[in-house]
C-alpha cells in the first residue's frame, strides 16, 4: 500500500525529499498467546491447528486475533502449555487428525 506520512526530524538528520523505509505498527498486543503463522491452518472459514496429545495429532479449532507476517494471536482454543505442529519435518506426510507422531526437540 501507499501512505503519506509526516516525519518529525528533531535531530535534523534526514535530507529533504529522501526515500525512506518505515515500519507501521497498526496494532500491538502484549502478553498474549501466539503461535508461528505456519502452524495455523484454515479450511473454509474454520481456523485450526494440529496439537500433539500424547503420541497423536489432534485437530483443534482456534480463534485468532491479531495476525502479522510471522505470528498469530490465539484468543481461544489453546492453552499456553499446548504443543502445536508446524509440519512434518522429516517424512513430508500430510498432517491429519489422529496421525501418530514422535516429538523431537
Amino acid at each position: 500500500g501507499e501512505a503519506i506520512v509526516s516525519v518529525i526530524d528533531a535531530r535534523g538528520e534526514l535530507l529533504p525529499n529522501t526515500n525512506v523505509t518505515v515500519t507501521v505498527t497498526e496494532m500491538q498486543r502484549s502478553n498474549v498467546l501466539s503461535i508461528p503463522r505456519e502452524a495455523l491452518r484454515t479450511e473454509g472459514s474454520q481456523n485450526f491447528v494440529y496439537r500433539i496429545v500424547g503420541t497423536h495429532l489432534s485437530r483443534t479449532p482456534v480463534q485468532v486475533g491479531v495476525v502479522n507476517l510471522t505470528s498469530v494471536e490465539i484468543t481461544g482454543g489453546l492453552a499456553s502449555n499446548d504443543t502445536v505442529v508446524l509440519g512434518a519435518a522429516t517424512t513430508g506426510k500430510e498432517l491429519t487428525d489422529g496421525l501418530e507422531v514422535k516429538q523431537v526437540q
